[in-house]
């Protein structure tokens, strides 16, 4: 399979590596049906994917039912070139993919709720 980067060359992954996360994906959401997904399926669910990603783990993203975790692009996607900032602090969590407007950084995250 062919992607294409923000500079118009291709850069092919490999088969077996998109075999992997396909595999991974399968896996999880293989079952004797549908049902709604829940938070723990999902953090399986994508820490399985990142097993074959080695993605770097950037900061987090607040939803009401808890955090998830916000990790890097993988190499070769293709990404604004907004950074995302902390909704808490207004610092830079990472330097493209924004705007984010839910992200929280690794210092507030680790701070108590009533003293972001």
């Amino acid at each position: 399979m062919t992607h294409y980067s923000n500079t118009d060359n291709p850069v092919d992954f490999p088969k077996s590596e998109k075999r992997k996360q396909i595999e991974a994906g399968a896996n999880i959401h293989a079952g004797d049906g549908y049902e709604i997904g829940t938070k723990e399926k999902y953090e399986a669910f994508v820490e399985k994917r990142m097993e074959s990603e080695a993605r770097e783990h950037i900061g987090y993203i607040e939803r009401e039912e808890g955090y998830y975790k916000l990790y890097a692009p993988p190499k070769g996607s293709i990404v604004t070139h907004a950074f995302i900032l902390c909704k808490y602090c207004n610092g830079s969590i990472y330097h493209c993919m924004g705007p984010k407007y839910d992200a929280v950084c690794f210092t507030c995250y680790d701070k108590e709720p009533e003293l972001r």
